[in-house]
């Protein structure tokens, strides 16, 4: 994908123990004067980015949470959303109506951004910080980059967080955030210690089981048969969600030539347990997450999943 840089996270999401993460470029710590800053950095923890689609699920889940939407509620999105002057869009319009399983599985931006507006910027703002997106990673790694997480000042900035835009965080922060979806609805800090079979785990409860149950429903559509269905193993059952942020820069605010694309998931989705997010960074105009983040999860899914006692199908030929 020709990326200047990517993270990647695997994560124990009903105790919140790493299990793996990657940093790259790399560098070797034996021979650090051989390497640059670029492969000094550490992607996972230490930098930020706005988060793109991978942050739908959440504004899904606090307008079902708050009865604000209901699942066989049936939308019209085929016309751009106008907000203060501001053209929302989707890359490819829904014709017809969609419901709230269509807005993630194909990631609608006027689907999620009106859902947000009904939410309302007080609200969404609290979900937020119970989810763990404003404030830095909990894991113990040198450094924890502080999230860029303005406040929002007016009815586009709602909508635009709704769609991923507007708040810059961590990959591990959003690994954190998706623990939600392992656990019943409840959030669990990552870290990078080892804990005991009997440790007490403090859990933050967001949505309730139902609703959560719902979301990664949806989450599990978007990856059989929406922008996901590149991260698919056969026989594990994977949910999860694209993310395509432009970078900023350029003329309008944002470089649509340099692209941040991610994929955040859950697996099994049948008894959620493991979180992974991987992220590729400099993508190029057109490299969505779903192009170049999702074949990259697949890929290490398939290899992994031995280790933690799943058995995926073979690919088939």
């Amino acid at each position: 994908a020709h990326a200047s840089g990517a993270a990647a996270i695997l994560l124990d999401g009903r105790t919140g123990e790493t299990l793996a993460l990657a940093s790259w470029p790399s560098f070797d710590p034996n021979h650090i004067n051989r390497s640059n800053e670029a492969a000094r950095r550490d992607r996972v923890s230490g930098d930020i980015h706005e988060l793109g689609s991978t942050i739908k699920p959440f504004t899904v889940a606090m307008a079902l949470q708050e009865r604000l939407a209901a699942s066989g509620e049936l939308f019209d999105l085929s016309q751009p959303l106008e907000l203060d002057g501001t053209i929302i869009e989707d890359h490819e319009p829904i014709t017809g109506y969609a419901t709230l399983r269509d807005i993630l599985a194909r990631s609608s931006n006027v689907g999620a951004a009106r859902l947000a507006l009904r939410v309302g910027g007080a609200r969404q703002r609290a979900y937020l910080e119970r989810l763990g997106l404003t404030s830095p990673t909990t894991l113990q790694l040198g450094r924890r980059q502080a999230p860029l997480a303005p406040a929002a000042q007016s009815r586009r900035d709602v909508a635009a967080l709704g769609f991923g835009y507007g708040l810059a965080t961590t990959q591990a922060t959003l690994a954190g955030a998706y623990t939600v979806f392992a656990n019943g609805g409840a959030r669990v800090a990552p870290t990078m210690l080892a804990l005991a079979p009997d440790a007490e785990l403090e859990r933050t409860q967001i949505f309730t089981p139902e609703v959560t149950r719902r979301v990664l429903n949806y989450l599990r559509a978007a990856v059989t048969d929406g922008t996901g269905r590149a991260a698919n193993v056969p026989g594990l059952l994977v949910a999860g969600k694209t993310g395509t942020a432009e970078k900023p820069g350029g003329a309008e605010g944002y470089d649509q030539s340099r692209n941040f694309s991610s994929f955040a998931g859950v697996f099994p989705a049948n008894d959620p347990r493991y979180v992974i997010v991987v992220a590729l960074d400099d993508t190029g105009a057109g490299d969505a997450g779903g192009l170049v983040a999702a074949p990259v999860v697949a890929r290490t899914l398939r290899r992994v999943a031995p280790m933690l006692g799943l058995r995926v199908e073979p690919e088939a030929r």
